[in-house]
């Protein structure tokens, strides 16, 4: 490996614009999205199932909650397999 030629290929390092502070960069970019940030108290079995489903689509559990609760059909999706916990 010649380092040289690596580095001349690899990407520049962007500047962090969050100045720290990760939280207020994700709730800008969920805003801007449309969303917004609600603390919220579920049983712990649909926590359970939703982290599941999460594990197995390599995606946040807070994703697959709002999806199942956006679309009728990701809602009976998520239904079936909280049957299928039980």
């Amino acid at each position: 490996m010649n380092l040289k030629e690596k580095l001349a290929q690899a990407p520049k390092v962007a500047e962090k614009k969050d100045k720290g502070n990760v939280w207020a960069t994700k709730k800008a970019e969920q805003e801007a999205l449309g969303n917004t940030y609600t603390p919220i108290w579920l049983p712990e079995k649909v926590v359970n199932v939703a982290k599941d489903l999460a594990k197995r689509m390599k995606v946040r559990y807070e994703e697959v909650i709002a999806a199942a609760l956006l679309d009728e059909e990701n809602y009976e999706v998520f239904q079936n397999e909280m049957k299928k916990a039980e």
